[in-house]
């Protein structure tokens, strides 16, 4: 295995962390990790031999450049998620830190699986309708594989992201599934259209870890990896949740659009143009969404379950 200095940043954030952590664990390289706060990661980061410290907002990463060195690969998992911010950070800042990569190298910038249709083309509606955030993303695709030419361009797209070790660390879904149990009761007597992925920060990172060393020729040029576990409609979600729980579900109220729509006017719900286009466009399942398995590798968390119990849910006891 050749040694490798790679560029991470968003390492304190949920998934960086992990990325950080798997890679010090099975790898030789060296990893260079531009963080805001560097008290934010945890002792052992700080201390670890393999990585170095560049305290620098990202936004400023170009005026970094002389400490973060020459680099064979880079981690691009920071993220702002809206305002003017949104794409400072996650297209121009981006866009700077892939030029700090050594030609030939290899970069793995996370974008968004809601930039993309089932097909994995772009959504062209994501741009138009999308908000700061999410046309950001978008752009970023764009941005990126332009650059394909002089290093391999890896696009991760991550589906719903649970993980997180603790309030500082968990990913949005996981809070909202958190929060969940309070309305299981209600919840696991409603029916709802819609499908989608989830994929648990650990399993990322050992996507990532694994794609750092693939041969080149089998990850060159530009390419885009939805990250995701097979996709589950909106009512075997419910009833994974509340079985996990022990709230088994029952009769269920079928929602229908009709609704939705009342209780939208009744409680004057202001829906940004993006709101409106997910509320019609449920089916949020993708073709060729992957896992560690379709690289060999085991996975974390396989089912719904594990990854509640991960992020501090406790099964049922019978």
């Amino acid at each position: 295995m050749t040694h490798k200095r790679i560029l991470i940043t968003g390492a304190t954030g949920c998934v960086g962390r992990r990325i950080v952590a798997r890679i010090a664990a099975q790898t030789p390289h060296e990893q260079v990790l531009v963080v805001r706060d560097p008290t934010r990661l945890e002792a052992w980061t700080r201390d670890h031999p393999r990585i170095t410290l560049v305290t620098a907002d990202m936004r400023a990463i170009g005026d970094h450049r002389a400490e973060i060195g020459a680099v064979d690969a880079a981690v691009l998992a920071a993220a702002a998620w809206g305002g003017p911010e949104a794409f400072q950070l996650n297209l121009d800042a981006n866009r700077v830190a892939a030029a700090l990569v050594t030609d030939g190298g290899r970069v793995f910038y996370f974008s968004s699986a809601s930039v993309l249709a089932r097909n994995g083309a772009l959504l062209s509606a994501a741009d138009a309708l999308g908000t700061d955030y999410i046309r950001s993303k978008f752009q970023l695709v764009g941005a990126m594989e332009a650059m394909a030419e002089r290093v391999d361009m890896v696009g991760l797209f991550p589906t719903l992201v649970i993980g997180g070790t603790g309030p500082e660390t968990h990913s949005h879904f996981a809070r909202l599934l958190i929060e969940a149990g309070r309305w299981a009761g209600l919840v696991r007597r409603l029916s709802a259209d819609g499908r989608f992925h989830f994929i648990h920060a650990e399993d990322i990172a050992r996507i990532v870890a694994h794609l750092v060393d693939a041969p080149p020729g089998e990850r060159a040029g530009a390419e885009r990896l939805v990250l995701g576990n097979p996709a589950m409609s909106v009512d075997d979600f419910v009833a994974a949740y509340c079985a996990h729980i022990g709230r088994p579900v029952g009769r269920r109220l079928r929602l229908r659009d009709w609704m939705a729509e009342s209780a939208i006017r009744a409680f004057r719900i202001r829906l940004s143009p993006w709101d409106r286009y997910c509320m019609e466009h449920r089916e949020l399942d993708f073709e060729h969404a992957v896992t560690p398995t379709d690289f060999g590798l085991d996975p974390y968390c396989a089912n719904l379950s594990d990854a509640l119990e991960s992020i501090g849910i406790p099964r049922a006891t019978r």
